[in-house]
């Protein structure tokens, strides 16, 4: 199985992995909840994941997500090594512009960024990617979404 998912393509990705490297990123933890109020859902997934490497990472992660689902927001909180915390929360924007932003911002080598969208190929497939994920660092992913 492990053969497998390191063979497939960056976008068949189906956990963080590094996006050149395709290797995994350390998940520590994932919890999931669920709130039901009539006939609405909602639901927080929550992933903690740590780049023990001494360089900043640039990821990939893609969430699958039926298409009677709506993403509402994803938050990326980081803990420095320092203790600092940074959070980062998804914007909606349009797809070109939110490119060339999240582009820049990891260009520049020092701003971590997050892009999040529907991939090309499958319409049912959330692709987030965060740029200049810090070395040595902590990063909680919440995704919520509803149905």
């Amino acid at each position: 199985m492990v053969e497998k998912i390191f063979n497939n393509k960056v976008d068949e990705a189906i956990y963080l992995i590094e996006k050149n490297s395709k290797e995994p990123i350390p998940l520590e933890s994932i919890h999931f909840k669920v709130d039901i109020l009539a006939s609405l859902a909602s639901f927080t997934m929550t992933q903690k994941y740590v780049n023990s490497s001494d360089d900043p990472l640039e990821t990939l992660f893609l969430f699958p997500m039926d298409v009677d689902y709506a993403i509402s927001k994803i938050i990326i909180d980081f803990t420095l090594p320092t203790g600092e915390t940074r959070s980062l929360e998804t914007i909606v924007d349009i797809k070109e512009k939110a490119e060339i932003k999240y582009e820049d911002a990891i260009a520049g080598g020092t701003k971590t960024a997050v892009m999040a969208s529907f991939t090309k190929g499958q319409r049912d497939m959330m692709r987030v990617m965060i740029g200049n994920f810090p070395a040595q660092t902590t990063a909680v992913l919440k995704i919520l979404y509803f149905q």
